[in-house]
């Protein structure tokens, strides 16, 4: 019989079992569900933030499977995974608007004072307990691309170059 083992006296000993199917005990791993990949918040990902969902599920991984919420990944990590350092930040707020994961700590500063960021996914459980799913109350593709956008935009505002003085200039001229 084709796929059987059988013992010595040559009864069957029960289905062999794919070497294949199982992940290796000495590799951490990472598995998303199918639920989230066909979600439409997953649906209106770039290649930058799926990079770095990506890494912050290597370090997940690397951690030993029990560190969500306390990854802590920098933008050199980032880079060193092939996002564009200039794209990581708007990346992270996507990701965060869309509920896929979450900043627990961090700050910048002069070097003595930064704080590194840490991360939780949204999608895997904690040690505290399961995962929130947070992406899934993003129930259309419509909705999904609002949210989005409004994250990019939302740090394009803050950006905007201010002149000081320009109005008072101009007023000053006429």
């Amino acid at each position: 019989m084709r796929g059987r083992r059988v013992n010595p006296t040559g009864r069957s000993a029960g289905s062999v079992r794919n070497k294949f199917a199982r992940y290796p005990e000495d590799m951490g791993w990472v598995g998303r569900q199918r639920d989230m990949l066909e979600s439409p918040a997953f649906g209106v990902l770039d290649k930058a933030e799926h990079q770095v969902l990506a890494r912050l599920e290597i370090e997940f991984s690397k951690q030993g499977l029990n560190s969500n919420g306390d990854l802590i990944c920098t933008y050199m990590d980032f880079a060193a995974c092939g996002t564009d350092s200039k794209r990581v930040a708007k990346a992270i707020r996507v990701l965060e608007a869309l509920g896929f994961i979450r900043k627990t700590s961090g700050s910048a500063g002069n070097a003595g004072q930064r704080v590194p960021n840490k991360f939780r996914l949204t999608y895997l459980w904690t040690k505290f307990g399961a995962a929130t799913h947070e992406w899934a109350k993003i129930k259309t593709l419509d909705e999904a691309r609002a949210i989005r956008e409004e994250a990019i935009a939302a740090r394009s505002q803050r950006r905007a170059p201010a002149i000081h003085g320009t109005k008072a200039r101009t007023a000053q001229a006429s």
